[in-house]
């Protein structure tokens, strides 16, 4: 998956970029973890993960989770060419 941000990578800090990564090559597993797990899993704080959902336009880390989830259907539902 290739997660669409109103943010540009360039923007991001390398924390940042590495959750991002671990978004788009993992995003199953990134819609069942908590925030904790994802922190844990990544070797980040739960503030960092906090930081980055507020960072690309989202409310809090739910509201991520929901576009991504949204890009996701869109991605799987969405006719081939």
């Amino acid at each position: 998956m290739d997660l669409h941000l109103p943010t540009p990578a360039g923007e991001l800090t390398r924390a940042e970029q590495k959750i991002l990564d671990y978004i788009n090559t993992n995003t199953d597993a990134f819609l069942f973890s908590s925030i904790g797990q994802l922190a844990q899993r990544l070797e980040l704080s739960d503030a960092t993960v906090s930081r980055f959902a507020r960072h690309v336009g989202c409310r809090d880390f739910k509201a991520l989770k929901s576009l991504v989830l949204a890009q996701s259907c869109l991605l799987y539902t969405s006719p081939s060419p």
